[in-house]
């Protein structure tokens, strides 16, 4: 039985690209990325699974806390930028 094709690269740099839609923005527009391969476009698909199931759903359950704690934490004391701070001070 013959083995199948390996489909080619499909992005200038010789890489297999999948674009996948991680979130949503705060104006609830879709977010999306690219992943990218050198071995297969499923390993691709793997890596852009991977972050939205996991990297994502991470950061945002990190993100409620933080989100508190900046609201009671002094100014001074902060030690990060707000995104006050982010948004008009730049």
């Amino acid at each position: 039985m013959a083995r199948p094709k390996k489909s080619k690269p499909n992005h200038v740099t010789g890489m297999y690209e999948y674009k996948a839609t991680i979130g949503k923005s705060f104006d609830g527009k879709a977010i999306r990325k690219s992943f990218y391969s050198s071995k297969s476009l499923e390993d691709a698909k793997e890596k852009a699974f991977f972050c939205k199931d996991h990297i994502v759903t991470d950061m945002n359950a990190l993100r409620a806390p933080a989100d508190k704690l900046e609201m009671i934490v002094d100014k001074e004391m902060w030690p990060f930028p707000t995104y006050g701070d982010i948004i008009f001070e730049v």
